[in-house]
């Protein structure tokens, strides 16, 4: 994955496959340190901890993802990169009878995170798929963020990227192998939720929060540039 976006070779579909790389890894860790718990401490052993010390470095990697994206293509290409990865896996889909198990990963994962982070943007993919089939002029109510972004200062902008990369599922990653290399086993996967979760919730607020006031600010601006209808009573 890293040496595919070093040499500007990648697509939706090798994004796919190392998030897939990803979970495989991580849920392998997780699976070793609850056998080690049944084996060594039985009473410990729950499975329901491993379970959600699974899904918070997931979101935590899914919203990373997200936002990253999102800022990047606003930033260098005016675009939505998430909306016009997941209409092209859509239309696929739909063209290709439902699409081979990478497709529809990826479509999970896709949606999973638009449910999450951006929930009415679903309707705009929708919309967007819809188009494709029936030739409708294209909407572009997914640009008022991009557009929001652009317009953005750069303190604004660098105080909310690092609240992007507090976000990233390494930093849970981290926190489960610095715990583990302490020894303490039996606290690693708490560790992960109460650490993972604060910085999932911190993340997604800054995010949202930006975004909304972004979007806001350039409505009003939009607005108050706008030729007045009014006649001019001189």
């Amino acid at each position: 994955g890293v040496v595919a976006r070093a040499k500007k070779m990648f697509s939706p579909n090798g994004r796919t496959i190392d998030e897939m790389g990803d979970a495989v890894g991580y849920i392998a860790m997780q699976v070793g340190i609850y056998l080690h718990l049944r084996w060594h401490r039985p009473e410990d052993a729950r499975w329901w901890v491993i379970v959600i010390a699974t899904v918070i470095p997931a979101l935590m990697a899914l919203g990373y993802d997200f936002y990253k994206r999102k800022f990047s293509a606003a930033l260098t290409k005016g675009t939505d990169t998430i909306v016009d990865d997941l209409v092209k896996r859509e239309v696929a889909a739909r063209r290709a009878g439902g699409g081979g198990g990478i497709v529809i990963f990826g479509r999970i994962v896709d949606r999973t995170q638009l449910f999450f982070f951006s929930p009415r943007t679903l309707s705009v993919v929708t919309a967007k798929v819809d188009e494709e089939f029936s030739g409708r002029a294209p909407t572009t109510a997914d640009l008022e963020e991009v557009s929001a972004i652009r317009a953005a200062s750069d303190r604004e902008l660098s105080g909310v990227l690092r609240a992007v990369g507090f976000m990233t599922g390494d930093n849970a990653v981290t926190i489960l192998n610095l715990s583990l290399l302490a020894g303490f086993v039996l606290y690693a996967d708490y560790a992960v939720i109460l650490g993972g979760l604060a910085l999932l919730v911190f993340g997604t607020i800054a995010c949202r929060t930006f975004l909304s006031r972004a979007v806001g600010m350039s409505k009003a601006s939009l607005a108050a540039n706008a030729p007045s209808n009014e006649s001019n009573p001189s």
